[in-house]
């Protein structure tokens, strides 16, 4: 049995319905979601953004895999 990755563009748009359907994986995603932080204050972060957070003590910001 194989796995697959699946990634759904479906934030930033102004209802469900409008999400887009096609999303390149090699452009910026569309929208954010908001983040909760230890230090009590909550952000909205562009998903491409993700990757540049420190989710622990040893991750090291990147940029977003796939994004040129």
């Amino acid at each position: 049995m194989t796995s697959a990755e699946v990634t759904l563009a479906r934030h930033g748009g102004k209802a469900p319905g409008a999400a887009p359907r096609n999303a390149s994986v090699t452009g910026p995603f569309p929208g954010s979601i908001n983040v909760g932080f230890i230090d009590n204050h909550v952000q909205a972060v562009k998903l491409d953004n993700l990757w540049q957070l420190y989710w622990n003590a040893t991750w090291q910001p990147v940029k977003r895999p796939g994004l040129h």
